[in-house]
This record gives C-alpha cells, sequence and structure tokens, in this order.
C-alpha cells in the first residue's frame, strides 16, 4: 500500500507548509488591509509609494511572525538576525516585485485592480521563497523533527 507522505520528514514538512500558509494567509489579509491604507494615506499614485507602502507594511508584522513561526509552525527557537536578515530579503524582493504586478494587472485589468492586486500577487510569489528560507535557514534545527 503506497502511503501519500512516505516519510515523517515529508509529513513534518507538509504539516508545517500547511501552517505556514494559514499564516500567511492571515497575516496576509492583516498586510493587504494595512498596505492599501497606507498607499491611500501616502496620497501620491506612483509605483515608488505603492512600494513604499509595501515597505512599511512589513514592519509591525515581523516580530508577530516571528512569534507565531517560532512556536507553532517551526517549534525551535530560531534565530532573529537571521529571521530578520530573510524578511528584510524578502521584504527588498516584494518591494521591487509589487509595483512590477501592479503595472501587469493594472494593464491587463484596469488600475483598480491593478492597485489591488499588485501587492497580493508579488507577496504570493515570495511566500514561497520565505518558507524555504525559514525552514532551511532561521529554524533549520527542527526542520528533520
Amino acid at each position: 500500500m503506497h502511503h501519500a507522505v512516505d516519510s515523517p520528514l515529508k509529513a513534518s514538512m507538509a504539516s508545517q507548509y500547511a501552517k505556514f500558509l494559514v499564516n500567511g494567509v492571515v497575516l496576509g489579509l492583516a498586510a493587504w488591509v494595512l498596505q492599501a491604507s497606507l498607499f491611500v494615506a501616502i496620497g501620491v499614485d506612483s509605483g515608488l509609494a505603492y512600494g513604499a507602502a509595501t515597505a512599511l507594511t512589513y514592519a509591525p508584522l515581523i516580530v508577530l511572525n516571528f512569534q507565531i513561526q517560532r512556536r507553532w509552525i517551526f517549534r525551535s527557537k530560531g534565530r532573529f538576525w537571521k529571521f530578520l536578515t530573510s524578511h528584510f530579503a524578502i521584504m527588498a524582493f516584494v518591494s521591487v516585485l509589487s509595483p512590477i504586478c501592479r503595472l501587469l494587472i493594472a494593464q491587463t485589468t484596469n488600475p483598480d485592480w491593478g492597485n489591488a492586486g499588485g501587492f497580493v500577487v508579488a507577496a504570493l510569489i515570495g511566500s514561497v521563497i520565505s518558507y524555504f528560507l525559514q525552514r532551511e535557514w532561521v529554524f533549520r534545527e527542527c526542520s528533520a523533527a
């Protein structure tokens, strides 16, 4: 009989990734609202303002996200400096990618969809990279558990 999950490592990874996604969706929805509010508050309709709102969105969620990942997802102390380093890398990546996604969505649909969806698409792409950074670098000591 073939099992869908062949090893404890795969089971652990599947469970961690499911939790990572749930965490990401919940924090992502909070980030989406915060990012949209900041973009409106900045009052300038530009890629730079959109990227700045994206960067500012990450700041209050980093500490909360570390605690959730540390206690619930990876169950490991991890290293906060590694977490910060990985998050700043992801933040920079998403901040650069979100105006590009915004433009592509706006050009293929309309500007409102671009404003609403650019950040979401960039954050989803960044989340895959983020998971593996967290698992293999920040919280590595529990990856095989």
